[in-house]
């Protein structure tokens, strides 16, 4: 057999890969029940280009609306704010920082080994933080 028809073979007998998603929550960042899903495990070419400095703003917010699926934002007079690129704009600038840095987190503990325990290292200063939060404390050190 050649190798295109190994692998094509092999790719048959695998299941596709599982979207993973989570939720953020922003009630410890001044917004009580704002919530957003993430998703978790997109393809490295959509976080490259998430991150090149050669793309539109509306390109990023694009991608932004595909890393975050869904909110349940409303702007300061009760108005939800629409899953957009318009919308995007509409974003308090603290929550959007609040965002990405909680996503960036919970990336990285999505992707670490389940090796029976929650990490095979320790803990970088801001998963403690992150962890210091959740847990209502302070999260500095």
């Amino acid at each position: 057999m050649s190798k295109r028809k190994e692998s094509a073979t092999a790719a048959a007998n695998h299941p596709a890969p599982v979207t993973k998603t989570g939720t953020l929550k922003f009630d410890d960042d001044g917004y009580p029940g704002f919530e957003c899903e993430i998703w978790l495990n997109p393809p490295v070419r959509l976080v490259n280009q998430f991150h090149s400095t050669e793309q539109s703003e509306e390109e990023s917010r694009k991608l932004a609306l595909q890393f975050f699926p869904s909110w349940n934002f409303v702007d300061a007079e009760g108005k939800a704010i629409p899953h957009t690129v318009e919308g995007c704009d509409e974003i308090p600038q603290d929550l959007m920082y609040a965002m990405v840095t909680r996503r960036l987190v919970a990336v990285s503990e999505a992707a670490r080994p389940n090796l029976g325990m929650r990490s095979s290292r320790p803990p970088n200063r801001e998963t403690r933080r992150a962890a210091a939060r959740r847990n209502g404390a302070s999260g500095t050190s």
